[in-house]
């Protein structure tokens, strides 16, 4: 049962990763370049595409709570053979790393709500629907290669060192 356990971290992280790399795969189609003569058609149906946005916080709370809450349950375990202690801090680190995703939440939602609002402006490209999501596909690399794959690779080394 301890193993379960301390696998559950990693497992929270892969979906995290799985759902970060699908956002990416999936809708930046959606977000052609600005000399494209796709762009209005874009700027019209991504407002319409945001209704994932409530159900999608549903997988990331499901997946980062499972991360975050079964690594505060592995801490509380007692260190277990020669590299329990090591394991610690790496799943420490990875805690670390997991809260780190929700810094980039304010800014995310803001741009994910001003395109579900439709808050498109066609005159400006710097301001329509499609501008914002090319900014939050941004910010969910950056998220991804800043707080997401260093979770998951600290959870992967902790699960590593603690079944030893």
């Amino acid at each position: 049962m301890a193993a379960l356990l301390r696998v559950c971290p990693l497992l929270g992280a892969t979906s995290s990763m799985t759902f970060v790399a699908c956002e990416d795969f999936f809708i930046r189609p959606l977000a052609p370049a600005p000399q494209s003569d796709l762009r209005p058609h874009a700027n019209r149906l991504l407002p319409a595409h945001g209704r994932w946005l409530w159900p999608g916080l549903g997988v990331v709370g499901a997946s980062w709570g499972l991360s975050i809450a079964t690594t505060i349950a592995n801490l509380r375990l007692p260190v277990a053979g020669s590299q329990g202690g090591a394991a610690d801090k790496w799943y420490r680190a990875g805690l670390c790393f997991s809260a780190l995703h929700f810094v980039f939440g304010y800014r995310a939602m803001w741009l994910l709500w001003t395109i579900r609002k439709d808050g498109n402006d066609d005159e400006d490209e710097n301001k329509d629907n499609v501008a914002y999501m090319k900014a939050w596909l941004r910010l969910n690399v950056w998220r991804g290669v800043l707080a997401d794959l260093p979770s998951w690779l600290c959870y992967f080394v902790a699960f590593v060192l603690a079944t030893e």
